[in-house]
């Protein structure tokens, strides 16, 4: 044991110095690691509250760069070629009385031409942008008991 019993061989003055502190009592050296480690544990917890706060904050989005978009306004297709291929559709797709059903018309138009939209024409349904061309003859028509009528166009004349 050591000179004061608390150390089986000799030790170095500063541990000495640790273990008895200031006056030459014995210090618990548990108190003086508690009191060093509280002091670097309230640093690191210090820092992560920094953390939390910088990733709490509102960050500004990253605009993605898109690739440029033609104005969704501005049709691709224009009113004179659609005026053509209306026309044809309804001529070559009509019945024996040259009625054609409406859906049916939007459904080969979109086919030709994909990038076709009533709302690039400023209307928000085909039938009333037809009936705007001022070309066909349209007609409701109620089928078999049905709720809502079908509506059907011929060209006019």
């Amino acid at each position: 044991k050591g000179e004061y019993g608390i150390a089986p061989g000799p030790v170095s003055q500063e541990l000495q110095d640790k273990i008895l502190g200031a006056g030459g009592q014995p210090t618990d050296c548990r108190i003086e690691d508690a009191k060093r480690t509280g002091e670097e544990f309230q640093k690191a917890k210090e820092a992560l509250a920094r953390l939390d706060t910088v990733q709490d904050a509102p960050a500004k989005p990253a605009k993605p760069e898109l690739p440029k978009e033609e104005d969704p306004e501005e049709p691709k297709t224009s009113l004179r070629t659609i005026r053509r291929a209306l026309r044809s559709i309804v001529r070559e797709n009509s019945d024996e009385e040259d009625w054609i059903f409406i859906g049916k018309v939007g459904n080969i138009l979109g086919k030709r031409y994909p990038d076709f939209d009533v709302r690039n024409f400023g209307f928000s349904k085909l039938t009333p942008f037809l009936d705007s061309l001022d070309m066909f003859e349209i007609k409701s028509q109620r089928k078999d008991g049905s709720a809502s009528p079908q509506m059907y166009v011929r060209l006019k004349g």
